[in-house]
Formats: structure tokens, sequence, C-alpha cells
């Protein structure tokens, strides 16, 4: 989508995109077109602004949301597996969950 809202300032224009989650910014100005460039500001894996030729733009922002979604993926992965206890026994077990102060239930036990 075209942010080309003149009343609003870039500075608010990004974060508000940013807080939307949207997961790549292609910013693209007078001058950027006249130096057939435009800048890429992905949210999650490179924390610089990347400046990519027009021709290549299509390819360069595919590439980057893939490399992106590798790297959530991944991340998410790695979450999930740290999370998993293997070899607990059925105490062990229900001692880390009458501790976990995320897990409370209001209504009856789980056990």
């Amino acid at each position: 989508k075209v942010d080309d809202r003149d009343y609003m300032r870039n500075g608010a224009k990004y974060f508000e995109w940013e807080r939307k989650g949207v997961p790549l910014r292609i910013e693209l100005g007078p001058r950027d077109v006249a130096n057939d460039v435009c800048i890429f500001k992905y949210r999650e894996t490179v924390e610089d602004k990347v400046t990519v030729s027009l021709g290549d733009a299509a390819e360069a922002a595919a590439e980057g949301l893939e490399t992106m979604q590798k790297a959530l993926l991944d991340a998410a992965t790695d979450r999930l597996e740290k999370g998993i206890s293997r070899g607990a026994t059925y105490g062990e077990m229900r001692d880390v969950l009458d501790k976990d102060e995320a897990g409370g239930y209001p209504g009856a036990g789980l056990y």
C-alpha cells in the first residue's frame, strides 16, 4: 500500500506501519527515483536500511522476506524446544504447573 499522506510526517508514518506489523517498508522519494534506487527497512532481521536498485527491488524484496520468514520460524522453533521438558515425572510436572503464574486456572484443577 502506498502511504501518500502529505499531512503526516515521515516518522509518524513509519511508526504507524511498524506498529501494524508490516514486515518490509519500502521508501521511495523523488531523489530515490532520480538515482534509480529505493530504500528497504525490514522489521525483524536487518537493523539498518538497505539501498536497492529499482530494477532489483522485486527480487530483493522476495529474497529478504523469505530470509525474514526463516529467521522467525527458527526463533519460534528454538523457543518451543526450550519450553519442552522431556522425561519429567508426573510429580515434577505437577509442581511446575502449580508454580506457573501464567497457568492459573480459576476452575477445577487439572488433576
